[in-house]
């Protein structure tokens, strides 16, 4: 919660969840290993109903609430991306659908009011194969024996998925924090924790000691980890083993450690109100973060405590009834019956929430804005490099038989670009060739990949290729863009960027191999940085215009993109084939910038041109560029 809040020093909040899944394995399977000691089998029917009675009713309620709410707050342009996951939280798949879509939870998590329910997509799935996996160890457990076995298996699922989560983390870290099989590891020591016997006295400083080392532990996680930290990886071990010590030692001796300041009514409370709470809290920050006087720490923290409230009422009057209500304990099978029908209800409004939205998005004052959403034609085609990507492929436009060619090398802020080097190449009879990777400047400097957590050896690997391609092709001109968010400015300690002095010497280093080989640069400054969704901000704000009343204004400049103009201008002084480019004007031609002018929406995103707005910049782009057909 303090995390979400944005209450400083908790930077790795998010390790909760590794601590919930812990205690999930340890109690559950606590309740399966004591079933099947009382009657060597599973009830699946009564398992799966008593999860359904606990999870379902107040998680569909949020769903509806949600999409409600959503509907008012959020633009006609985002109701069908928060449709489509409130139809995959129903479906319990959220985390599929967030890691599909390569959603970076730790360095921009205030994107989606249901981005929380990730984790609880995957404690639906643990509940659908731990109960078998359980009963398939133990093989009708009646002895030791079998439980040795079933620890043999915990330990093999365990090892299993801690090396598939390093490894995954290093090389795609979204489908690693939210797949089931990078967590199950997380799972199995909670199970662990259970089985395996601990021989201490009650009273042992040893069990003291636990409990006092898993506490730090897991404090320290929280407290240390941040948005730079690979995560779930190794870096995982420290919460998780944490939260084992102090299971361990809190189911010897319950007042051991920090138990005997834990364990007390008002923390007690807390927990029966949690799940609910867990609900709530993260779709009140988000939609009130859509509101600026409502952003914010003290703002967070208030909202979050407030959201308690419906958490109580929410436990109260949907949780508890449903939970404990002597019909749905009796009838395991009415129970699943009402799960399908929730599970329904809440599919059921999403599709038809997408449905609706779209139908607005498509309303005259709407559908500039659902248009502006587009991506440049070389996502689609695979020319714009992923993340994990070395080589790009071969990427040819405009006349590709022309003779004269023109090459686009450079991040994702150079592909906003591709639009209008299309439109220029077919003008003018020449060959586009796109180089473009995620993530990856032009500039020759090693930078920390974000998602990885570690060093961007592929960019290295792709820049290097790109360039040595360029030096064969000998193209006409060569169009360099890079988004200047890399460079630290004072007081940025963000491990991902580099130093204004390594930026310059990555700049020249590029540039001097092409100048080497007697080919046309052009340096194209980087476009302004607005720092908020453009084009969220205009829709919602025409959409309504009583909640929102915000101009969606912003500077024409930044502290790292006034270095880094500086940079591409010193640069290019220095090159005998190198010229510096600049279209700030053409972009914003005002003080504040206004992205939207005469109905042309500049901006696609909060950093990116509109694929429209590039194509009308065309001419202005081509004059600067390349050399008037008439020889001036």
């Amino acid at each position: 919660m303090a995390y979400h809040a944005g209450v400083p020093g908790f930077t790795g909040g998010y390790i909760g969840v590794d601590v919930f899944f812990v205690l999930s394995g340890y109690l559950i399977t606590g309740l399966l290993i004591t079933e099947i000691r009382a009657t060597g089998k599973v009830d699946f029917a009564g398992f799966y109903a008593r999860r359904v009675r606990r999870l379902l009713p107040a998680a569909v309620t949020v769903v509806l609430a949600t999409l409600l709410i959503g509907w008012f707050i959020y633009p006609p342009v985002d109701h069908r991306g928060l449709a489509r996951t409130g139809l995959a939280t129903s479906l319990y798949i959220s985390n599929l659908y967030f890691a599909r879509s390569a959603t970076d939870y730790l360095a921009d998590p205030d994107v989606n009011p249901l981005l929380h329910t990730w984790s609880l997509a995957v404690e639906e799935q643990f509940y659908l194969f731990w109960p078998a996996i359980i009963l398939l160890g133990l093989a009708g457990f009646r002895s030791k024996v079998r439980q040795s076995r079933l620890i043999v298996t915990m330990l093999v699922i365990g090892v299993a998925s801690l090396v598939l989560c390093i490894w995954l983390t290093g090389v795609t870290q979204p489908w690693a924090f939210f797949l089931l099989p990078t967590r199950a590891w997380e799972f199995a020591v909670g199970a662990l924790a259970y089985m395996v016997p601990v021989a201490m006295r009650p009273d042992s400083a040893r069990v003291q000691a636990a409990a006092w080392i898993g506490f730090a532990a897991v404090l320290a996680a929280g407290m240390l980890f941040g948005s730079a930290t690979a995560f779930p990886g190794a870096a995982a071990i420290v919460p998780v083993g944490g939260t084992a010590l102090m299971i361990t030692a809190g189911a010897i001796n319950q007042s051991a450690g920090p138990f005997r300041w834990l364990v007390n009514r008002p923390m007690l409370w807390i927990g029966r109100l949690s799940y609910s709470w867990y609900l709530w809290h993260w779709p009140i920050l988000i939609f009130a973060a859509a509101f600026p006087p409502l952003r914010g720490t003290t703002a967070g923290v208030v909202l979050s405590i407030g959201s308690l409230g419906l958490a109580a009422l929410t436990h109260i009057l949907i949780e508890n009834p449903v939970r404990f209500s002597p019909a749905l304990r009796r009838r395991p099978v009415l129970s699943l019956g009402v799960g399908a029908v929730l599970t329904l209800v809440g599919a059921g409004a999403s599709v038809s929430a997408h449905v609706l939205g779209a139908r607005a998005a498509a309303a005259p004052d709407q559908v500039k804005y659902s248009e502006a959403r587009d991506l440049p034609a070389i996502y689609a085609d695979g020319c714009h490099v992923d993340l994990p990507g070395t080589d790009s492929l071969r990427c040819e436009y405009g006349d590709t038989t022309a003779a004269s060619s023109i090459v686009l090398f450079g991040d994702s802020h150079a592909a906003q670009w591709f639009p209008a080097l299309e439109r220029v190449a077919v003008d003018r009879r020449m060959k586009l060739v796109s180089l473009t990777k995620s993530g990856c400047p032009s500039a020759s400097v090693d930078l920390i990949n974000r998602q990885f957590g570690r060093r961007y050896d592929e960019c290295t690997t792709w820049r290097a290729n790109a360039i040595r391609r360029i030096i064969a092709l000998r193209p006409a001109t060569v169009v360099i863009s890079n988004y200047s968010g890399y460079i630290a400015v004072p007081g940025s300690r963000e491990p991902w960027t580099t130093s204004e002095m390594e930026w310059r010497a990555g700049m020249k280093a590029t540039v001097a191999s092409l100048d080497s080989a007697g080919i046309r640069t052009i340096l194209l400054a980087d476009t302004p940085l607005p720092g908020f969704d453009v084009l969220s901000c205009l829709a919602r704000s025409t959409w309504n215009p009583v909640l929102h009343r915000d101009r969606c204004e912003f500077r024409r400049t930044s502290a790292a993109g006034e270095i880094a103009h500086s940079i591409d201008a010193e640069v290019a002084a220095g090159s005998s084939f190198a010229d510096f480019v600049d279209l700030t004007d053409a972009i914003c031609a005002t003080e504040p910038c206004r992205p939207e002018v005469d109905g042309s929406v500049s901006y696609r995103d909060a950093h990116h041109l509109s694929t429209r707005f590039a194509v009308s910049v065309a001419d202005t782009l081509a004059d600067r560029i390349l050399p008037r057909q008439d020889g001036h």
